[in-house]
């Protein structure tokens, strides 16, 4: 009877364990993060014809690689990308890694916020 026990929980847990993947493999596809995107204009700037004021690069698989920020203050920052969880993990060339909350908006459509509550929309 406990070996008729066991075998079940194992394989609920095997059942669980698989749909798990299966989702988080369906929203990385949905997410589509590698690729170039674009911060959202703010408001006062887009009457003006602004530029984009950010533009973060992400290259390599669905779920990591490598990434090229050029942030609204002209400086660049480089390193690598992963998805970990709900959070989009960035670790900079020989520093400590920075942990922006991944937000899916809809397709082509990203947000990002950091642990400072500073927000920026990426199309």
């Amino acid at each position: 009877m406990s070996l008729l026990v066991v075998v079940v929980v194992a394989a609920l847990v095997f059942f669980y364990v698989r749909a798990t993947r299966r989702a988080r493999l369906a929203w990385l596809q949905k997410l589509a993060l590698p690729g170039r995107w674009l911060a959202e204009v703010p408001e006062a700037s887009a009457t003006a014809g602004a530029d984009p004021v950010e533009e973060l690069i992400l290259k390599g698989e669905i779920s990591g690689g490598d990434y090229i920020w050029l942030r609204e203050d002209q400086s660049q920052q480089r390193g690598e990308w992963r998805v970990s969880g709900n959070n989009l993990e960035l670790c900079r060339d020989g520093d400590a890694s920075e942990m922006l909350d991944l937000h899916l908006f809809k397709p082509g459509q990203i947000g990002l916020e950091d642990k400072a509550g500073h927000r920026r929309i990426f199309h």
